[in-house]
C-alpha cells in the first residue's frame, strides 16, 4: 500500500513519523480500526464463536508500530535491559528454549544432590 504513493507523500510520511516519534501524539484515525469478522474454516456461520476478528488499521499506522519496534529492541539489545533467559516474544528465541533451561538446570541439580525450588508466574 504504501508502495503506491506518489513522491509528495513519501517526502511527508516520514516527516510525520518524526513529528508523532517526538511528540508522542498519534493521529486520529491511527487510533481506531475496522473489525472484519472472518470465518474459521468448517465452522457454523450461526455461532459468533467460529469467526476470527481481523483488525484492519492504517498502513501508516502499521509501519510507525515497525519502526518504534526495531528502535525498542536494538536499545533493549545494546543496553543489555532483557534478561537473556527471557524468550517470550523475541525473535529467535522460543518457549523451547526455556523448557531446555529448566531441564538442564533440574539436571545439573540433580547431578549435584542439590534441592531446587521453582516458581513460576503467568502475569
Amino acid at each position: 500500500m504504501l508502495r503506491n504513493l506518489d513522491t509528495p507523500q513519501t517526502t511527508r510520511l516520514p516527516e510525520s513519523f518524526i513529528t508523532i516519534w517526538g511528540t508522542g501524539t498519534l493521529p486520529e484515525n491511527w487510533l481506531t480500526a475496522v473489525v472484519i469478522p472472518i470465518l474459521k474454516l468448517r465452522k457454523s456461520t450461526r455461532l459468533p464463536s467460529s469467526y476470527r476478528p481481523v483488525s484492519l488499521t492504517s498502513a501508516a499506522c502499521k509501519t510507525m508500530e515497525a519502526i518504534a519496534l526495531s528502535r525498542l529492541t536494538w536499545i533493549a539489545r545494546v543496553t543489555n535491559f532483557l534478561s537473556e533467559q527471557l524468550t517470550g516474544f523475541r525473535r529467535g528465541r522460543c518457549t523451547a528454549d526455556s523448557i531446555a533451561d529448566l531441564v538442564s538446570t533440574l539436571e545439573d541439580a540433580r547431578h549435584d544432590g542439590d534441592a531446587v525450588m521453582l516458581v513460576l508466574l503467568d502475569v
